[in-house]
This record gives C-alpha cells, structure tokens and sequence, in this order.
C-alpha cells in the first residue's frame, strides 16, 4: 500500500470517528442533567461533536423514524414497532411560588392547593409534554385548577410566577437554579409516583454507529447517577 492509500484510510477512519451525534431533544428535557451528560460527553469523547436539535415531540418522532436524528430525549415514553424507550432519570415535580407568598412559609403543599389558588399552567402547544403530564395529574386527582396564565416555556413561568400571576409546578431540578429569581420551590405532599417526572433516550429499532453506541452508554451511565429508574 502506497502513501497516498495510506493518508486516504487515514481520512476515511478520522471522518468516521467524528461523525457527529445527531441529538433532537423536546423542550421539556432541556435541563440540569442533560447539561451533565453533554459536558460528560464531550470530556470522553472530544473527537465525536452532538449535533443538538431542540424540537416538539411530533418532529422528533417523525425526524426518528425518517432518520434526520439518530436519537432522542423527551419526557415521554413511545414505545413502537420501530423505537425504544430508555428511562435516564428522575425528578420530583415541585411546586413553584413567589418567594412572598403565604403558601411559602409551609414545608410541603397538597395538591389541592391548585384549586383553591390562582395556577400559571404549562401551554398545550408550546410545553405539551409537561401540560399533558401535568394535567394527568390534575386529572387523577380531580382537581380543576384555577389557570390565570400559560407558560410556553419554564423561563416564562418562572417570571409569570415571580410576577404573582398564581402558582406553578415543574422538575425540582429546574427550579433549584431558578430560586433567586423571586420564587421558592415546594415539594408537593401526599402525591407519592404521581409527582415523578421521567426523561426517556428514545432510541430507533436499528443498528447503531460506534459514535451513538458510545453515547447511549455514557447516558444510561449518567441516568445511574442522577436517579435512574
């Protein structure tokens, strides 16, 4: 074999390794663990980028199932003739308050309070995942909350919240970060499974390249760590 044949190998085995993960992630799983695991990745895998995408559930099924993305996380679990899904981790949903509210000075909150409270919900178009989760709850529990606000997106409710437009609920996670922008966070009480937030890795019914392999590893690794199922 001739040195041209060899740089050309070369090039060929180099671009392979960094193919780039191609990662659709819907807007309610972007959070404090998914930021762990990206650092996580990139400090053991350096030479492999994440092509990151931050989609609604319907383009990222679709995008799985055409082969536009090679993976996905989302806080919903599809299980189907062509997909898996792989629980990571776990949160608490808590509840979210103005820092001077009255709710504030007790140590957990019933969920009834949503019905006796103003409510700053999740928007069914922009956060459908966490109004569909969120609303189950309601739901099961029957309780007609007293929505005054909808929220696109956990800024927002932070700052409707923050504002006093009601009360909200989302991953204890998020919140945590959040509690010196005017709000506190709650655990909710009594409510047991029911408040637990799942985020799944949905993974196609196909073989994997080397690069996807080694990400699914490193995030059930890290869901481990974080809580996993």
């Amino acid at each position: 074999m001739g040195l041209d044949d060899c740089l050309e190998d070369a090039s060929v085995t180099s671009g392979m390794q960094r193919s780039p993960v191609r990662l659709s992630v819907s807007q309610e799983a972007m959070g404090p663990y998914l930021t762990r695991l990206l650092v996580q990745h990139r400090t053991a895998e350096p030479d492999v980028p994440i092509q990151l995408s931050e989609v609604s559930l319907a383009e990222q099924l679709l995008g799985l199932q055409r082969g536009t993305y090679d993976l996905g996380i989302s806080l919903s679990e599809i299980n189907t003739d062509g997909l898996d899904s792989l629980p990571l981790w776990q949160d608490n949903l808590d509840v979210l308050l103005p820092a001077q509210y009255p709710l504030a000075k007790y140590s957990s909150i019933p969920l009834s309070a949503f019905h006796d409270h103003p409510v700053v919900a999740w928007d069914p178009g922009d956060s459908w995942e966490m109004h569909e989760h969120v609303g189950t709850l309601f739901r099961e529990s029957s309780i007609a909350p007293r929505i005054k606000a909808y929220a696109p997106s956990f800024p927002y409710l932070i700052f409707a919240v923050a504002s006093g437009l009601g009360i909200g609920l989302a991953g204890c996670s998020w919140i945590s970060p959040a509690q010196h922008s005017g709000v506190v966070a709650k655990p909710l009480c009594r409510c047991g499974e029911k408040s637990r937030l799942i985020t799944y890795l949905l993974t196609p019914k196909k073989p994997w390249r080397a690069e996807v392999r080694g990400f699914v590893r490193l995030a059930l690794d890290t869901g481990m760590t974080a809580g996993l199922v």
